[in-house]
């Protein structure tokens, strides 16, 4: 699946669980491609989760480009499927407590710009990563607190 050239048993386990909590279209994905999408549970924004530590979000409409990524990994030797699968429930069933913890790097600034409305019309713009980043990128007025400091 992930041709990797040696495989533990906690990692053929691992990956047994993730197919097990997929979708058929999911699962076809993962096996072609390494990878699947997952629809975020506030914005119904499209994921691209893969088995490394960045997911995708991906513009609306647009699935060859990401508008940026979110980058967070568990600590420790966790096999890639459990981590893969721990982002895909996340997203699904906390997209808000994933957007906050996960480091956010937009890409792209039109998609970026494309996908700002929607996530404001969800509420994860306020309190995340997202604010922060948004703020350096100059989306947003600095508000007057920061302005301050």
């Amino acid at each position: 699946m992930f041709l990797w050239p040696w495989k533990s048993p906690s990692e053929r386990r691992a990956e047994r669980l993730l197919r097990a909590n997929l979708g058929s279209e999911q699962r076809a994905d993962l096996r072609k491609h390494g990878y699947f999408y997952v629809t975020g549970g506030c914005s119904r924004l499209c994921y691209r989760i893969g088995p490394h530590h960045a997911v995708w979000l991906l513009a609306p409409g647009v699935s060859a480009k990401p508008a940026g990524t979110f980058c967070v990994y568990p600590l420790g030797g966790l096999p890639a499927p459990d981590a893969m699968l721990a982002h895909s429930l996340w997203i699904q069933h906390d997209e808000r407590g994933f957007c906050s913890i996960a480091v956010f790097r937009p890409y792209c600034p039109d998609l970026w710009y494309a996908t700002v409305p929607i996530l404001q019309r969800a509420g994860l713009l306020h309190g995340t990563n997202y604010t922060a980043s948004c703020y350096r990128r100059g989306l947003f007025a600095v508000p007057a607190s920061a302005e301050r400091s």
